[in-house]
């Protein structure tokens, strides 16, 4: 039976984001190769699905390189978060751009 995998803690807004609403979260129960620590990228707009698909594309390729940047564990290419697209990646340590 699985377990059920939920958020701990708070969903915070962090600063930034032209486009997008991003939120930094930690979940319980994640499955091992899993992180525990993400951040959301919550579009604003529908229409920026084709967007989302090369931003998780050239992100994931950047991170295969070994290059610092987080990779993108699940983007909207099947499913829509209220109706709007979205990235969802590991979170890392350090400071945002």
């Amino acid at each position: 039976m699985d377990e059920a995998v939920f958020v701990s803690g708070e969903l915070t807004r962090l600063q930034g984001g032209f486009d997008t609403d991003t939120y930094a979260f930690s979940i319980d129960n994640a499955p091992a190769d899993f992180p525990q620590h993400l951040v959301l990228r919550h579009f604003r707009h529908r229409r920026e699905s084709g967007r989302v698909v090369l931003e998780s594309t050239i992100q994931n390729e950047v991170h295969k390189a070994g290059q610092p940047v987080p990779r993108v564990l699940i983007d909207s290419r099947d499913h829509f978060l209220n109706d709007r697209p979205f990235l969802l990646m590991e979170r890392l340590e350090g400071s945002g751009l």
